[in-house]
């Protein structure tokens, strides 16, 4: 079996702990209370030919609980970034949050998948390509970065995930042993 650590972050209430969920059960199970510590939780995918085992380190997104943040993005082989597409007002704390994670050392060059979630609800919708603009996450240097926009209350964009998840697994199989 092959295991992968996924580092899930972005600020409070944008429904990282609610997405780590879904993509376990496979279902929206409801709203969960805010996260206060890392709650680690094994993913598994079946992949190619083998079970892959992710263990997601879904990140606290309180002020309060940013700067420990550290032990989720080392060592990760690949983080998934959450924006709760319809609070536009937080976008700056949202922005900030991030750019301070991709520019700490430990976490350079690791693969992003750069969720626009909630995108069921009517304001992310409208919010959404205002969204696309302010962060232009295609323009993140020195990794690769996927972009979907995501509901928990939709099957198809939490497979969308799983997918991503698993063309980055592929690539890093295929890249040569650095020497």
């Amino acid at each position: 079996m092959l295991y992968q650590k996924i580092f899930l972050f972005g600020i409070d209430k944008s429904g990282k702990t609610t997405l780590s969920q879904a993509l376990r059960t496979g279902s929206y199970e409801g709203d969960i209370f805010p996260t206060i510590d890392f709650d680690v939780r094994a993913l598994f995918l079946q992949h190619f030919k083998e079970s892959i085992e992710f263990k997601v380190w879904d990140a606290p997104g309180q002020v309060k609980y940013r700067n420990d943040w550290d032990e989720g993005y080392k060592a990760a082989n690949l983080m998934l970034f959450v924006v709760d597409t319809a609070e536009d007002d937080r976008f700056g704390e949202v922005k900030t949050t991030l750019e301070g994670v991709l520019n700490k050392e430990d976490a350079a060059g690791v693969p992003l998948i750069f969720l626009f979630h909630k995108i069921d609800l009517e304001k992310a919708k409208e919010n959404y390509y205002k969204a696309m603009d302010y962060f232009k996450p295609t323009l993140i240097p020195g990794r690769d970065v996927y972009i979907l926009h995501t509901s928990v209350k939709d099957q198809r964009t939490l497979d969308d995930v799983k997918e991503a998840i698993a063309i980055i697994v592929e690539k890093s199989r295929l890249r040569p042993a650095s020497a």
